[in-house]
């Protein structure tokens, strides 16, 4: 019958058809997504992605604050990917050069004089635990951080980006922790205590 006949040739047909498919699988792509090979020293360059706040849950572009930007085209940017379309972001290059697998340290990126409208520009986002978040190889980099557990042990764990900086409690460098601090209010301990600026990666 045709039934049983049809059932024969299902199988092949189903073959044949998976085939067909295989080179548009093959050649399917989104920017940004494809791996890439590194050899040792060969040069890595970071982008960052915005300026993000729990607290207040209201993203800003990286150069809203006067960060150094040597080296950097401000004007000639990449052009928008998928993900930053559908993000609603914009991503930026950074002066900083990495190598793979090479250790570097105390290396100064700039140097810069702060007006008195800047600094408290810093201060205002420090205040409001903004942080920045740097990409390398289009992966998010992260900060190791270390919590007290229940049991009194030390657990090691990453946050993606890293803290614009801290407010410390007066008279002391008790930094203030958003985790562990919540009753307190940090614009309360910046007008007594420090604000510090998180000025090293």
């Amino acid at each position: 019958s045709s039934l049983s006949a049809w059932s024969r040739i299902q199988p092949a047909v189903m073959l044949a058809v998976l085939l067909a498919l295989l080179p548009l699988a093959a050649s399917f792509y989104l920017p940004g997504v494809a791996p890439i090979d590194y050899s040792r020293g060969d040069v890595l360059k970071p982008k960052v992605e915005a300026l993000t706040s729990v607290r207040t849950q209201l993203p800003y572009e990286y150069y809203v604050l006067p960060f150094c930007d040597e080296g950097v085209n401000m004007v000639n940017q990449d052009a928008l990917n998928l993900g930053e379309v559908l993000r609603g972001s914009r991503i930026y290059e950074l002066p900083y050069q990495f190598h793979m697998g090479v250790d570097e340290n105390c290396k100064i990126l700039c140097r810069k004089k702060y007006t008195q409208q800047e600094v408290e520009a810093f201060a205002l986002m420090i205040e409001e635990d903004y942080r920045a978040h740097f990409l390398l190889d289009n992966l998010p980099v992260a900060m190791s951080v270390f919590h007290e557990a229940e049991d009194g042990s030390t657990v090691k764990a990453y946050e993606t980006g890293y803290p614009l900086g801290h407010v410390t409690r007066a008279g002391s460098m008790e930094l203030f922790d958003p985790e562990t601090d919540k009753g307190d209010n940090p614009e309360e301990w910046a007008a007594t205590g420090q604000i510090v600026l998180f000025n090293h990666l």
